[in-house]
């Protein structure tokens, strides 16, 4: 009860001293106010940093103080920052901090007050003289339970009304992490027979809260069935079981930043001058919160990766001593000398009629390298050598050991995240420098959180690392394009021409898939020849710049396809030894509305239950074998979905009517159409034979978004209606909040995947789950 009064004190002390502040900002508070609001902020900050260091123990409300403490010293900042500048979204920052501290310490905790009212009473059970099934008492009372078996603790004769119970427990095996939590009981409205399975929960290591399941039961619990059962085969340890002790105050951080920075962001978009400015005016501004903006996304990227490494050190990580295609067996043959692995195909494989039939291979019990490509008795891979060439070679020479994939994912991701904000600034510059400076910050926000990158950041197995290297190459090569000014006004910047041609080039060399943008970017230079020059010794040194990359880079993939497979325009993955006989396999159309409808127009579907927000894959009813990965097939809904403004492309015609020429129209449908259309829906549809996964999203999702983008962009400049600009700027800020909802739960799932088939970031799922389900 004592913490309780602290707890609502503490409360009550911290929000009147937000609103002091916040009066203040606003210029209605006297001086007494301010003195007040900053010697409680003083006070409150020395209860935060007992709270932090642990000197005084708060129980179940522990850093919860220090929250309140960090929003007092926060308010305190903004007053002093606005003295000195009296921006207007300095006030509604204050504003907002007070709702999300409001909201967090009530509303999003609304468990922690469950046992204030109601006169219940907090009671140790006997656990000593409790019946045991299925578990061991150990000698220091504690009762442990393994192999996954179901272990049931039965209380008898509790008689007293129970709101929360409490299991203190204990995970003795790193590979289990999590528990079933079940109970059964007997109430006033039963008392004969237990109702079963009447609560149901999960005890998650390092989450306190999962600890204690809420309870709303009828009158006195006489009788109580506590049951466990540990996922992965685990052990569990049962200490002690409570009723009725607090709920853990649960803070969430990322609920609580969420609503602050995004409301405030919203607000200058909205309503700051210095938001309204065009992106030419504040070319400096664009820039230092566009690094803002890359960095926060380059930080992301490496906590993910380096939550996902667990116990493991990065400087551990550097030392691998075998790898996969990419890290090890491409590098080993190139250093040998050769193009196939150095692994020799099994005696019962080579003697199959064909080894490209799964099943043929399974009967057979040939031992089998999955995923490579079989040919003439050899094993090769089909995937790009770029990245071998320039860094996993390399990389081995100079250490001795094998890169990492997660290192390697890291490395190309912050590339081409870089990359993506420097052609999309480009972009701007270039074609709509009028459009201001809050749109294209939230657009620039919008194509970082939907690029597709974060899937494979997610999973940082050798198929995202090609995935992510052409990434890096494509956004930096698409950049060097808008910058050479073949397309647009300008004269033509040579040397950016042939850096242009040079990480297209190289690209493909990563990921053959991009061999289409490529193509693209040949033809856009191809169509600048006029514009290179007049005289034909101007226009042959452009074309050399422009194209001598290209067919330098074009050649080696040639001279290694034939290499390995007889025909320079071979890439081999016919013969992969993977999920289908791929030598063998019928284009059907049925096949390409399947990927078409997934990855472009799949609707994601809410609830109120973990995961929240999912998307169920969809065959459309086709009778036939379409591959979908397993781990990916509820990951992510169609582009439609995630990237709102993609249905600008539904007034794409009405855009090209407001073209004033017919040149015009056709320049748009070119530079704009092929590359953000064309392209992508061919990338989408040459899916019908490999089959559907998540990580393909890179290859085509940034390049529609800008796509649609800029047909935005256009109406918005060729409209004087005011009203519509404002409502075109307030759905671009809903469908940014949207996209970090949406794309970004389902972006987490798949990176810390928790489903019926992986357990492996159990604490992070239940993260997620008390952000939206607070009520638990």
């Amino acid at each position: 009860m004592f913490l309780r009064v602290i707890f609502a004190v503490a409360v009550i002390l911290s929000v009147s001293v937000s609103v002091l502040f916040f009066i203040c900002i606003k210029g209605k508070g006297k001086p007494v106010f301010r003195n007040i609001a900053v010697t409680v902020t003083i006070f409150m900050t020395f209860i935060a940093i007992a709270d932090i260091s642990g000197l005084i123990n708060f129980g179940s409300y522990q850093s919860s103080f220090a929250f309140m403490g960090v929003v007092n010293i926060c308010e305190l900042v903004l007053y002093q920052i606005h003295k000195q500048y009296p921006l207007k979204f300095l006030g509604f920052s204050s504003k907002m901090l007070i709702i999300a501290s409001v909201l967090e310490l009530t509303v999003f905790n609304m468990p922690s007050y469950r046992l204030w009212f109601g006169g219940y009473t907090e009671k140790e059970l006997d656990i000593d003289n409790a019946v045991i099934e299925c578990g061991i008492r150990n000698d220091d009372g504690t009762i442990i339970v393994g192999d996954g078996a179901e272990m049931v603790v039965t209380f008898e004769g509790i008689n007293i009304p129970v709101g929360t119970v409490k299991a203190d427990v204990l995970f003795p095996k790193e590979s289990t992490k999590e528990s079933t939590f079940v109970l059964d009981i007997k109430d006033s409205t039963q008392t004969q027979n237990y109702r079963y399975n009447i609560a149901n929960s999960r005890i998650v290591e390092k989450r306190e809260k999962s600890d204690t399941i809420i309870c709303d039961f009828s009158g006195k619990v006489s009788d109580m069935r506590v049951k466990f059962a540990p996922k992965n085969n685990g052990e569990i340890i049962l200490k002690k079981v409570y009723v009725n002790t607090d709920v853990p105050v649960d803070i969430s951080l990322v609920r609580f930043f969420f609503i602050t920075l995004v409301s405030i962001f919203i607000y200058t978009v909205m309503y700051e001058n210095f938001m309204q400015k065009s992106f030419s005016e504040s070319r400096k501004f664009c820039r230092i919160a566009s690094a803002v903006i890359t960095l926060a996304c380059c930080i992301s990227a490496f906590a993910i990766l380096d939550y996902k490494l667990g116990d493991k050190k990065w400087k551990d990580e550097f030392k691998q001593t075998n790898g996969n295609q990419l890290t090890q067996e491409l590098v080993d043959a190139f250093e040998n000398g050769q193009v196939n692995l150095l692994a020799e195909p099994s005696e019962e494989l080579n003697a199959l009629e064909n080894p490209y039939d799964r099943n043929a291979r399974e009967s057979s019990g040939a031992s089998v390298l999955w995923d490579h490509v079989y040919y003439n008795n050899n094993y090769y891979s089909y995937y790009g050598i770029a990245p071998v060439i320039l860094f996993f070679l390399p990389y081995h020479k100079l250490t001795g050991y094998y890169c990492p994939d997660s290192l390697a994912v890291l490395v190309f991701a912050l590339i081409g995240i870089a990359g993506l904000t420097s052609l999309f600034s480009s972009f701007i510059k270039k074609w709509f420098p009028d459009i201001q400076t809050g749109i294209y910050l939230t657009c620039l926000i919008l194509l970082q959180i939907l690029s597709g990158v974060w899937f494979s950041v997610g999973r940082p197995w050798f198929y995202e690392t090609a995935m992510t290297a052409g990434f890096a190459f494509l956004s930096w090569g698409v950049y060097f394009l808008f910058e050479s000014n073949i397309i647009g006004k300008g004269q033509i910047i040579l040397s950016k021409v042939f850096i242009a041609s040079l990480l297209s080039a190289t690209a493909v060399l990563c990921r053959p898939t991009l061999a289409l943008y490529c193509i693209c970017i040949a033809v856009f230079m191809l169509m600048a020849v006029p514009k290179s020059g007049k005289d034909t010794k101007s226009r042959a040194v452009y074309l050399v710049y422009a194209f001598i990359p290209m067919i330098c880079l074009g050649s080696i993939q040639m001279i290694y396809n034939y290499a390995r497979f007889g025909s320079p325009f071979d890439f081999g993955i016919q013969y992969s030894l993977t999920i289908n006989d791929f030598t063998k396999s019928q284009y059907h159309t049925d096949f390409v509305l399947i990927a078409l409808f997934n990855y472009l127009f799949n609707i994601p579907v809410f609830s109120a239950s973990y995961p929240f927000i999912s998307t169920e894959f969809q065959t459309l009813d086709t009778n036939g074998f379409f591959y979908a990965d397993y781990l990916s097939t509820s990951n992510t809904s169609g582009l439609f979905f995630l990237a709102l403004p993609m249905f600008a492309y539904i007034f794409s015609g009405k855009a090209v009517k407001k073209l004033p020429d017919r040149q015009s129209k056709v320049n748009s449908l070119v530079y704009l159409g092929a590359p953000c259309v064309i392209i992508p829906v061919l990338i989408i549809s040459s899916v019908w034979e490999s089959g559907y996964a998540v990580r393909y999203m890179l290859d085509f999702s940034w390049e529609m978004i800008i796509g649609a983008l800029a047909i935005i962009f256009f109406l918005m400049r060729n409209t004087q209606n005011i009203t519509i600009k404002k409502l075109i700027k307030v759905f671009l800020c809903f469908s940014m909040v949207w996209a970090f909802v949406v794309s970004g739960v389902q972006s987490v799932n798949q990176a810390f995947r928790y489903s019926e088939y992986h357990y492996d970031y159990p604490e992070i799922a239940y993260s997620i789950e008390q952000i939206f389900a607070f009520w638990k």
